[in-house]
């Protein structure tokens, strides 16, 4: 799962005719991103392989 702000998801949306998809997702958004200042944020609430109380996903 990937949580991004509205910025880049206009920023996908504009760009998608020209955005190469690769075979796994993380390399497609990787690329997409390279060459923006994104920061990357560490948020535990939304780690779906934990199954932590409190996690976005913790009950699904």
């Amino acid at each position: 799962m990937y949580v991004i702000s509205r910025a880049l998801a206009k920023f996908i949306s504009i760009n998608r005719s020209i955005l190469r998809t690769y075979a796994h997702d993380d390399v497609s958004v990787g690329s997409w991103f390279i060459g923006l200042d994104v920061k990357h944020v560490d948020e535990a609430k939304f780690c779906c392989s934990s199954w932590s109380t409190g996690a976005i996903c913790a009950g699904v």
